[in-house]
Parts: C-alpha cells; sequence; structure tokens
C-alpha cells in the first residue's frame, strides 16, 4: 500500500494572553497506548512576574535614576520640561556646555629650523629665540622617550647637551681650539654616525631599567615618599643653546628635588662596584667618589645647571653590586661648563647650522 501523508486537522485557536496559557505534556501508558493516565497535568512552563515585560518607566522617573551619576549632561537639559534652558532655541542637539580648558603649548621650533631664516652665523646668534616656560615644559613633556623619540634628537640637533659639555669645555680651554674641532662640531650638530649597536651602548640601554630599580630599592628605607620619574629634554629658556636629558627626575619629601644618573659599565658587567673595576671612581679620605677631572663629573653638574637642581645621585650599577654618590651642584665647575658652551656654540655651531657644514 503506497504511504500518504495525513491529511493535519484544522483546529481553530483562539488567541489568549501568555500568562493565561498552559504549556503541558499529557503522561502515557509504558506500551504507549492511547489512554492517558490519570496523572496531573504537569506544566512545562509558567510564565511568571519576571518574564512578564514591565510597563515603560516615564521620561521623569528615567531621568531621576540617571541624574545622580551625571546631574551636568546636556540630555538633561534639553530632555526635562523642568529644566533652565542654556541653549538658544534655534540651537540643533549637539549644542554642548562650554567649558573652560587650558590648551598646551606646542613645543617650540628645533635650532636647525630656526637657523634656515638666517644666512650668516652672527644673525643667528643675535636672533636666537628665548624660550616661555611653557615651552620649555612642552618640548620635555614631549620627548620623554628621548632616544627613542623623533623629536628628541631633533632638538638635540644643534644644541650643546650635557654629554658634550666637557668636551666643550676642554677645546675651548685649548690654545688652538679651532685645531681638530670639526667632529665636535659633527657631533653637536647631529651630522656624524653613532652606531646604537656598540656593545657598550647597546649594554647601557638594556640594563638602564635594571639600575633604576635597584637604585630605587636601595634609597627607599631611607627617605620618604621617594618619586623617581622618565624626563625628557629640558632646554635653558635664555641659552636655548644648552640642554639636557638627565636619567631621571627624583624627589622626596626629605630631600627636595635632584636628579640621577645611572651608568651601567659594559667592561665591569660582573664585576664588583668599585675603583679597581669602575676607571672613572676613585679613593678620596678614604671614601669612593666619582673623579671631579672626569666627564661625567662635567655631565652631571651640567645637568644640575640646565634643569635648576641642587643635587644628583650618581649610581652605579653591575649584576654584582651598585654603588651610589649624591653630587652637590657646584655652581663654579658650572659657570665654566656654561661660558665655554656658549663662546663655542657662537663661535662655531652657529656657522655650521647657517652653512649646513657636513
Amino acid at each position: 500500500m503506497e504511504n500518504q501523508w495525513l491529511t493535519p486537522v484544522l483546529k481553530s485557536i483562539e488567541p489568549m494572553k501568555l500568562e493565561d496559557m498552559v504549556f503541558a505534556k499529557p503522561h502515557y501508558t509504558p506500551k504507549r497506548r492511547d489512554v492517558k493516565q490519570g496523572y496531573a497535568v504537569r506544566k512545562l512552563f509558567s510564565v511568571n512576574r519576571s518574564t512578564r515585560q514591565e510597563p515603560a518607566m516615564s521620561l521623569d522617573e528615567f531621568a531621576a535614576v540617571l541624574m545622580p551619576e551625571c546631574p551636568s549632561a546636556v540630555a538633561f537639559q534639553y530632555a526635562l520640561p523642568d529644566a533652565q534652558p542654556t541653549y538658544e532655541v534655534y540651537d540643533d542637539i549637539n549644542v554642548c556646555l562650554s567649558e573652560m580648558c587650558i590648551t598646551s603649548v606646542n613645543p617650540p621650533p628645533t635650532l636647525t629650523k630656526v637657523a634656515e631664516k638666517y644666512t650668516t652665523a652672527e644673525e643667528l646668534w643675535s636672533n636666537l629665540p628665548q624660550y616661555s616656560t611653557e615651552e620649555v615644559s612642552s618640548l620635555e613633556a614631549a620627548t620623554r622617550e628621548q632616544a627613542v623619540s623623533e623629536l628628541w634628537k631633533q632638538h638635540r640637533n644643534g644644541r650643546i647637551t650635557a654629554s658634550k659639555a666637557h668636551h666643550v669645555w676642554k677645546r675651548m680651554k685649548t690654545q688652538d681650539a679651532e685645531k681638530g674641532c670639526h667632529s665636535l662640531v659633527s657631533s653637536i650638530t647631529g651630522k656624524a654616525f653613532v652606531n646604537p649597536n656598540i656593545p657598550a651602548l647597546k649594554y647601557g640601554r638594556v640594563n638602564e631599567p635594571f639600575a633604576v630599580t635597584a637604585y630605587m630599592s636601595s634609597q627607599k628605607a631611607s627617605h620618604s615618599n621617594l618619586k623617581v620619574t622618565q624626563c625628557g629634554l629640558f632646554v635653558m629658556q635664555d641659552h636655548v643653546f644648552a640642554a639636557a636629558s638627565p636619567d631621571r627626575l627624583v624627589s622626596c619629601s626629605c630631600c627636595g628635588e635632584g636628579l640621577l644618573e645611572v651608568k651601567c659599565p659594559f667592561s665591569a658587567a660582573d664585576q664588583p662596584a668599585n675603583v679597581k673595576h669602575v676607571t672613572y671612581l676613585e679613593i678620596v679620605n678614604g671614601k669612593t667618589h666619582l673623579k671631579h677631572m672626569h666627564e661625567y663629573y662635567s655631565q652631571v653638574q651640567y645637568q644640575m645647571g640646565v634643569t635648576k637642581r641642587l643635587w644628583c645621585d650618581f649610581f652605579v650599577y653591575t649584576k654584582s653590586d651598585c654603588f651610589v654618590e649624591r653630587i652637590l651642584f657646584d655652581e663654579t665647575h658650572w659657570l665654566e661648563l656654561l661660558t665655554s658652551a656658549t663662546d663655542f656654540f657662537k663661535t662655531y655651531i652657529c656657522d655650521a647650522l647657517v652653512n649646513k657644514v657636513e
């Protein structure tokens, strides 16, 4: 016999509310006969109060819930009938509340850019800009990544920085300062290539964060509210050719504000940080000190002079040891460094910037 589909029996179902519907399944005997057992009908689903759709909040109720969290929201000034309008009647919904804010000052132009306006070194020297406090702060904040920042590199070009101050000072003390100064000028103006992958430089970059952590661990017990923060390039307001990038800024409740200069000597990587293994340290009156005639002493003095801070913690870090010395501001040496930097910039760097000497 050929199978045929059963013709469905159409039943008329009256519409009803969901809460009045009964979802149930009848029970049958084990032999599945069409005889229903006398069990009570078991509901498979019930519409309780939690599944019913609650009536929508009124606008006033909705606003009453949100307003405590953000009473100044612009939406309330349009939506609430009782709110006093702060907008013109012809404004659209995109009107916002006016709020006083202070915009940041853009970093000043680089010295290379400034030099493009002039044709002689004398013109450049006579028209060097002076920076406002806001410009100095803006440049410092924008260059806190230091060597990773292109802006940091651009603003260093043409400036006598702390790492070059000692070499400039020594050069200007010689009888014939011009002789042999070409390489120093090229280095200051950014024309000389420095390989960043030299082992000693790379080692210092990699280990600087570990050194800073070691410094903080060694100092936190003896200083109240110690803070060590990153910083960018500082430039003097009235001597814009003088700049410095300390490794960190340091402050505490007991000592005020100072600097941190970190050294990670590659030659003493696994050695104790003492005079035997670190050539720029010496013993004076039984105590270890940074040599005052070394370029690192000039570096930290120049940093303090540019940033106007009165002390710098000089920290030598090796994998097995560390050494720290607090170096106080030496105004006499700083003024010698600044005078030499001024003369060198006026005599050699201005000409190199204007004429783009390679």
